[in-house]
């Protein structure tokens, strides 16, 4: 059903059929499902977005909250939430990477300062980092916070991955539906001096 068998040796081989080498009836597909869409709804199997965290009237969809969170956290009046915990005790970077790919980051394949090695933001940040941290957060009213677990810096020191109106406290709600989710548009600048 799925798969043309003799495509291979009859007239039908064509440059397309050397790049289809499943032989795939219909193909060449963009995806290796593509072909499954032929008899399957594509809706059906399209991936919760658990950043899209608030519905169409408005209301905060707890349900999204729970893929990340153990519990739904508790805005509190001074605008930070409770019981913010996650499903996971330790590196927190691990449950961002359950959905997205690593890749060589920040900046592609940018290598450090033609070290010619890939930066690693996944670190505790050094004393003068962290200093500079501490003073961009208080001028530009700014969050960046770090892995309580182990004091390293994760996904979401840089990228928000709420959406806006989830996070009512001001300096944690910035980046919220931003390219990229970065919590400010000179990113880098908040730890390094240039």
């Amino acid at each position: 059903t799925c798969h043309d068998a003799l495509l291979p040796s009859t007239r039908k081989m064509t440059v397309a059929s050397l790049h289809n080498r499943s032989f795939l009836r219909g193909g060449i597909y963009r995806s290796k499902t593509g072909i499954c869409y032929r008899c399957h709804d594509k809706s059906a199997y399209q991936k919760l977005n658990p950043h899209d965290q608030i519905n169409t009237e408005g209301i905060l969809e707890k349900n999204k909250c729970l893929i990340c969170h153990r519990e739904v956290p508790q805005q509190q009046e001074a605008g930070k939430a409770s019981k913010v915990a996650l499903h996971t005790d330790s590196n927190w970077a691990e449950l961002c990477l359950n959905c997205h790919e690593w890749k060589p980051h920040p900046g592609g394949n940018m290598t450090c300062f033609g070290s010619g090695k890939l930066p690693d933001h996944l670190v505790v940040p050094s004393k003068k980092i962290r200093q500079r941290m501490d003073m961009m957060t208080r001028k530009h009213n700014l969050d960046l916070p770090l892995d309580p677990s182990n004091g390293k810096i994760y996904c979401a020191t840089c990228h928000n991955p709420h959406e806006r109106g989830v996070i009512k406290k001001a300096s944690l709600a910035k980046g919220a539906d931003e390219k990229g989710r970065l919590r400010s548009k000179k990113i880098c600048l908040n730890c390094h001096d240039k």
